[in-house]
């Protein structure tokens, strides 16, 4: 058994490598095909120059993008303003709370007034 594993792997080896040095003849002669193939490929390159160009335009024609965002800025410009007026708007509420605690003061007088009133009492 392991003459014919021997065997086999001998085999391949040997049929991989006969048909590379055979192929290579075959090679020659279509690379000498594949050489006209890269002056074409040189056209393309020319062709494709025109196309750089373009670009140049699109960009000119997006430089005026850039001063509408500044008009933008401008008309944002008026809300820090409405944000201060709130604030002044928030400023009279503190007063009413001092108003609170004047009407809490009178609540002491007449603890005073039921005091007086158990007084007359104790001479009877």
């Amino acid at each position: 058994m392991e003459l014919i594993v021997t065997s086999t792997d001998k085999k391949p080896q040997s049929d991989t490598y006969r048909p590379l040095e055979a192929d290579p003849a075959t090679l020659t002669p279509q690379g000498e095909g594949h050489t006209p193939a890269p002056p074409q490929a040189v056209t393309q390159g020319e062709g494709h120059t025109p196309a750089p160009p373009q670009l140049s335009t699109r960009g000119e024609g997006h430089t005026p993008a850039p001063p509408q965002l500044s008009t933008m800025d401008e008309g944002h410009t008026p809300a820090p303003p409405q944000l201060s007026t709130q604030g002044e708007g928030h400023t009279p509420a503190p007063p009413q709370l001092s108003t609170m605690d004047e009407g809490h003061t009178p609540a002491p007088p007449q603890l005073s007034a039921e005091g007086e009133g158990h007084t007359p009492s104790a001479p009877q």
